[in-house]
């Protein structure tokens, strides 16, 4: 039932699909020039960064993440990581980084579980219209995004 809702949701949006898509992309080229400058880093002619990510800024994005909040399907939480400690940003960073060189995400990383949430006060409890759909991605995709110097919430990984 969710699952239709849901669907018909993206359906009724596909037509203005083109537009967010440029939307997005050029919302996601400003972020690139941003963090060139505020890092001073190059892009390579493949567009990936020329530099990898260090094992302190691993950590230091991992110590930022925020806590109390719902883990994705993996049931990872942010105090995990968090209070993770050296042995586990330094796989992390292994990770994030051959993820970087390779161009590759796993598939786990891209899965995602949406929950319905009521919107509130005033609104039908027994309307599907009263609830929007909230994605809780893997916390591990979380502290990718974050370390990738992305604001919260206007970046994804695939």
């Amino acid at each position: 039932m969710w699952e239709t809702h849901y669907r018909e949701l993206l359906n009724e949006q596909h037509s203005e699909a083109a537009h967010y898509d440029q939307v997005h992309y050029d919302v996601l080229q400003e972020e690139v020039k941003h963090l060139e400058n505020t890092y001073n880093t190059e892009m390579d002619n493949t567009g990936t960064l020329d530099t990898e990510f260090t094992v302190n800024e691993i950590a230091n994005a991992c110590k930022n993440l925020t806590n109390n909040k719902a883990p994705g399907y993996d049931r990872i939480t942010n105090e995990c990581l968090k209070y993770g400690g050296y042995t586990l940003y330094e796989t992390l960073c292994k990770l994030y980084n051959a993820m970087i060189r390779l161009g590759y995400i796993p598939p786990s990383l891209k899965r995602s579980i949406i929950v319905p949430i009521f919107k509130g006060k005033g609104k039908s409890k027994t309307s599907m219209k009263s609830y929007r759909g909230v994605s809780l991605t893997p916390t591990l995709n979380k502290a990718m995004v974050r370390q990738s110097g992305f604001p919260a919430g206007t970046a994804t990984l695939y």
